[in-house]
């Protein structure tokens, strides 16, 4: 993709807005809590209404719960599609009747998940920053680069994490939280609801850009502009809004349900 296809794939990121009312969608629910989560209203609301996201029955989203590897498949899974699943007979530690089996299977069979050397998987455990930007890269198939990233807590990224991390970064679809002597992306510590509605929404709608403008129906690396960051800048993108938002979230406030 050429530089001019890169900058109109820039402009459909920064289209992110921000909406500060409670967000209601024809078709889907209405959240009341979203109060302190304005940065990420317009993302949850887009993917409300599609079905891809959905709150807990109550009028309530909880964006600042954790989000769990069983919810991050129910999404991802649903967002691109997926149809094919990894054999359940491998997997038996994974329930045949839990709601959140069959988009694990997928996720595993599509290359995103990877079961570790122990073979365990726990669904309802909360994930990381860092975990969730490695399955987003592997999922949309934005191939690893090496190297240290810009990011002031560089140093504490685990080394496998890092090319996914560095990847996203290179191409400006993370740009990490400013505080105040730079930009930290806070691989270690757990994501909740609110930031990865804004995390993935803002990462599929550029996938979404390529797929236009190319006619391509499934991510591939060859698809994705290559780095190209500008000198002396953490990112293609000016940072928007939600890149300066900080939240506290409780560990209490973890929920493992279908999200």
């Amino acid at each position: 993709m050429k530089r001019k296809g890169f900058k109109r794939l820039i402009a459909a990121l920064l289209a992110i807005i921000v909406l500060s009312a409670p967000i209601t969608s024809s078709g889907a629910e209405t959240f009341t809590d979203l109060a302190g989560y304005e940065y990420a209203s317009e993302a949850i609301a887009d993917w409300a209404a599609k079905g891809i996201i959905v709150g807990f029955g109550d009028g309530t989203y909880r964006p600042a719960s954790y989000f769990t590897l069983a919810q991050y498949a129910s999404v991802i899974s649903r967002v691109l599609g997926y149809t094919t699943s990894a054999n359940a007979a491998a997997y038996p530690q994974l329930s045949a009747a839990a709601w959140y089996t069959p988009a694990i299977l997928k996720c595993i069979q599509e290359g995103v998940i990877t079961v570790n050397s122990g073979g365990i998987i726990s669904p309802d455990e909360p994930i990381t920053r860092g975990e969730i930007m490695v399955f987003t890269a592997k999922a949309y198939k934005i191939a690893p680069v090496s190297g240290n990233t810009t990011f002031i807590d560089d140093a504490t990224i685990p080394e496998a994490q890092k090319p996914y991390i560095k990847a996203l970064q290179d191409r400006g679809l993370v740009v990490g939280s400013f505080s105040g002597t730079g930009y930290s992306v806070s691989a270690n510590a757990y994501i909740n609801r609110g930031d990865t509605a804004v995390l993935l929404y803002g990462i599929n709608t550029a996938w979404e850009k390529i797929k236009a403008e190319t006619g391509k129906t499934a991510p591939d690396a060859s698809l994705w502009p290559d780095p190209l960051p500008p000198s002396g800048s953490t990112s293609y993108f000016k940072p928007p809004s939600y890149a300066t938002s900080s939240v506290a979230v409780s560990p209490a406030s973890t929920v493992a349900v279908n999200p």
